[in-house]
């Protein structure tokens, strides 16, 4: 009787690990005004940005750390906005916007167009 609740302890725990293991392979998104940030599971980058700066033209930030935080440049003076879509399916997040079109993945960051 006494091994009933240390069974069941052990199954609770081996349950917990691996459900929150595979939520940790997944990473997540966030819609943002603009587009949306990635944080991956694994890869690189810890954060994956991507602006939409109209039509035809999506800006991608990468960065290793937690902070998309970026110096102002002297040579881009376009600011974002436009619609756009974001969807996500079979690990990867998609934003449309136009005629342009980009794929994040969640499990590393890398980005295709």
């Amino acid at each position: 009787m006494r091994m009933l609740p240390k069974a069941l302890l052990a199954g609770l725990t081996l349950t917990l690990l691996v459900s929150t293991s595979a939520y940790a392979l997944d990473g997540a998104f966030e819609k943002t005004a603009d587009g949306v940030v990635v944080t991956p599971a694994s890869g690189p980058a810890k954060k994956v940005r991507l602006q939409v700066m109209g039509e035809r033209i999506l800006h991608v930030t990468a960065t290793p750390t937690d902070s998309l935080d970026t110096p102002p440049s002297l040579m881009v003076t376009a600011k974002p906005g436009g619609a756009f879509t974001v969807t996500e399916a079979g690990g990867k997040v998609v934003v449309k916007a136009g005629k342009a079109s980009a794929e994040i993945s969640l499990a590393d960051g890398q980005v295709g167009f």
